[in-house]
């Protein structure tokens, strides 16, 4: 298993938009695009918001029912499979940029609440992957396309 202790989003790459609970993902490298919904769109919050891996394990044993081993074994096999894609990153030194904390989503729930978890899915496409490497021809802004958080590449470096 790898270390990724502090996954960070690798902005320098991807670009990734969550629309309606289901988070849609580009690697603009590989030209592949994602879906992740449900627990894996949890997961994704929770790496957007620099969370440290624990506390991300921590959160979704807060946030679902299940075998609290069996959660963080899963939830570091999905941070892995982000990692290979190259959809995340360490974070710089092995530490987040910012300050982390548990998600603001992150509340325990009573236990009669809590949903079930479910391994959490990567839905990769490469249908795609010609169009996305070409630089298409639409409307745009003066800041181009795609517009990528530039303050969040830069806490990448």
């Amino acid at each position: 298993m790898i270390s990724m202790e502090h996954p960070r989003v690798n902005y320098a790459k991807v670009v990734c938009e969550t629309i309606d609970g289901e988070v849609i993902l580009v690697n603009m490298g590989n030209g592949c695009y994602y879906s992740l919904v449900d627990v894996a769109a949890a997961i994704w919050a929770c790496i957007e918001q620099e969370v440290p891996l624990e506390m991300i394990a921590t959160t979704l044993v807060d946030k679902y029912t299940g075998n609290t081993a069996a959660i963080t074994e899963t939830v570091q096999g999905f941070i892995a499979e982000l990692y290979a894609e190259g959809l995340i990153i360490q974070g710089k030194n092995g530490v987040a940029a910012k300050p982390t904390g548990r998600p603001a989503d992150g509340a325990t729930m009573a236990l009669a609440e809590k949903p079930l978890f479910a391994v959490p899915e990567l839905h990769k496409y490469t249908d795609m992957q010609d169009l996305l490497w070409l630089d298409p021809i639409h409307e745009v802004d003066e800041a181009g396309w795609p517009n990528i958080n530039k303050a969040a590449l830069e806490n990448n470096d």
